[in-house]
């Protein structure tokens, strides 16, 4: 259920029991919107919307300074901790930004790990978030730390125990401190196992080393007490040259994967043994890569990939998802591209379209998990919506059914970013994105650039199977103040998301300076009392005007627009989807 204004809802839940409770009420017509009828009590399907509902869009870091560079987990025992990481300015040089929630990602603490512990940033800069969660408030941090005048860098890992909110371990990876030349220790992800086998509590970290001679490979590093000290590093990738962009993931028996990019290749390899011993690379796919930067912009973009692994318990448990961006896509232009292994990694299916646009716009940042249902979420940026410009939104799909198949693109971004608002000149918007899936949720987690805001911040929604209902006043989730005599507009619309053809009873109510008024859908009319409004079976429902007038009394309004799923006639909160809209008029 949607919680703003639950108590104001939950007292007129109260009312209506009440009022229910006394009799019949007239039904004098009081407003009238003149514009639309309620739709046929049919299912109907909006398009491109899959089966998953959007919530409102969640500013987590809230700073005016910029954030960018996403990384986000939930804590697998508590959906409701959540972790996030981001390049964070607040204090001049980038910093390991963080931020935790405790309610499901709807209110959001944010800072930087320098900011509250100093000796987590030794060097001018840090950067490359990475979040991975291990269970009961415990939470991984991993980060590179580096040097602005000289070669001087190191790679670390934080630790909290305290879902987030402090991270006074730090254990270093990699240290390149003093005089000389140094290796570069850039781009590391990070996985912990959290299976209850043999590795479980493991801390694995992959990255790429740019050495003062040679070429680039990739590194592994293992912690198996914690998080305290690593291993002596190890390169696991079977030559130098044109790699970048690894990420690590554990499999539901402690096996350990990572993936990367390799000149115009995604490669992977395996260990068995919880990260001593490595296999030969496998090809994943030969790949085009996008142009960096986009045609139109000037912030760089990669073909790195994201990957996730089934841990569920379901019929894909084990099977391995690999997502990158690519210039051909499957011969339709730029797209989104998607593999499987369903063979411990292999063998991998021929690449299959993710996005679905239909104008051969770029899209790019890919990054996915697997939901303790086993349903693969996948986020993205794309520039469908105005092709070949610095504007762009943030999409997501999903596949039930172990990724044979894709559900249509969702818009989850109420406003599109503009690439010039990233405090960088329109230069760096960060170079991936994070998302998390929980037993309630998934929660993207993306660089958002909205003129609004005019800055660069960390967002992010609940996309859920639950109904998403939503109001608006004058185009706004308020709260919203006008003058008399000015004109107020009512929309609402509901995204079903897969409850489509369940008999409920729909809401419409406002509470109004002079009493309670319910909207009647049959006649497009308003009418004194609390009454349920329709009864029937959800369906999706577009944006809808119920009201338009501008000759409202002065006072406080609250409208309420939602259904519970009990169809009864009465309010069921426990199984109830409300969202409201405050609106003053002075």
């Amino acid at each position: 259920m949607r919680r703003k204004y639950y108590l104001l809802l939950q007292c007129a839940f109260m009312t209506l029991s009440i009022i229910l409770s006394g009799g019949s009420l007239a039904e004098e017509e009081v407003w009238r919107s003149g514009v639309v009828e309620f739709p046929p009590p049919v299912p109907a399907v909006v398009e491109g919307t899959g089966n998953r509902g959007v919530g409102s869009n969640v500013n987590v870091t809230q700073n005016s300074s910029p954030q960018n560079e996403t990384s986000i987990a939930a804590d697998p025992a508590n959906p409701f901790n959540l972790v996030a990481g981001t390049n964070d300015y607040r204090y001049g040089d980038a910093d390991a930004g963080f931020a935790y929630s405790l309610d499901g990602g709807a209110t959001w603490v944010s800072d930087t790990l320098a900011g509250i512990h100093p000796t987590h940033g030794k060097f001018d800069g840090q950067g490359d978030p990475a979040i991975a969660p291990y269970r009961n408030g415990v939470f991984y941090y991993a980060f590179i730390d580096f040097s602005r005048t000289t070669d001087e860098n190191r790679l670390a890992v934080a630790r909290s125990t305290d879902g987030g909110v402090t991270w006074p371990l730090l254990g270093v990876v990699m240290d390149h401190t003093g005089s000389g030349s140094h290796d570069f220790e850039d781009k590391e992800y990070i996985a912990v196992d959290n299976t209850g086998g043999t590795y479980d509590g493991n801390v694995y970290v992959s990255w790429t080393r740019f050495p003062v001679f040679g070429d680039t490979r990739i590194l592994f590093s293992r912690s198996t007490d914690g998080g305290i000290s690593y291993s002596t590093p190890i390169q696991i990738s079977d030559s130098a040259g044109g790699y970048q962009g690894s990420v690590p993931v554990v499999g539901p028996g402690g096996e350990m994967y990572v993936a990367w990019y390799h000149s115009d290749k995604i490669e992977i390899d395996k260990s068995t043994d919880g990260g001593l011993n490595w296999g030969n690379d496998v090809l994943i796919a030969n790949i085009s890569k996008i142009p960096s930067p986009l045609p139109g912009a000037s912030f760089r973009v990669n073909s790195f990939p994201t990957i996730a692994v089934d841990q569920s318990t379901g019929p894909y448990t084990g099977h391995i998802y690999v997502a990158w961006a690519d210039s051909q896509g499957v011969g339709t232009g730029p797209d989104i591209l998607f593999s499987r292994s369903m063979d411990g990694g292999s063998t991998w299916s021929t690449p299959i379209r993710v996005s679905d646009d239909t104008n051969q716009s770029y899209q790019w940042f890919p990054w996915m998990s697997v939901g303790p249902d086993g349903n693969i979420d996948i986020v993205f940026y794309d520039r469908r919506d105005v092709p070949g410009s610095i504007r762009f939104h943030t999409y997501f799909t999903q596949s039930t059914d172990g990724g044979f198949s894709f559900s249509g693109n969702v818009r989850i971004t109420d406003e599109i970013s503009v690439a010039t608002n990233d405090g960088f000149s329109g230069g760096f918007i960060g170079d991936y994105n994070g998302i998390c899936s929980t037993t309630s949720a998934t929660l993207p987690f993306w660089t958002d650039l909205r003129d609004s805001n005019g800055n660069a911040e960390g967002y992010t929604t609940a996309v859920s199977d639950e109904p998403l209902p939503d109001i608006r006043a004058n185009g706004s989730d308020g709260p919203v103040t006008i003058n008399k005599g000015e004109n107020l507009i009512i929309d609402v619309a509901l995204d079903p998301a897969d409850q489509v053809g369940t008999s409920v009873d729909w809401w419409l109510l406002v509470n109004s300076p002079f009493g309670w008024y319910y909207y009647k859908f049959s006649n497009s009319t308003w009418l004194p009392g609390f009454m349920v409004t329709h009864q029937g079976p959800l369906f999706a429902l577009n944006p809808n005007e119920v009201l338009n007038r501008s000759n409202l009394p002065r006072g406080s309004y609250i409208f309420h627009f939602g259904v519970d799923l009990i169809m009864d006639g009465t309010p069921d909160l426990d199984q109830s989807y409300f969202d409201s809209v405050i609106v003053d008029i002075i």
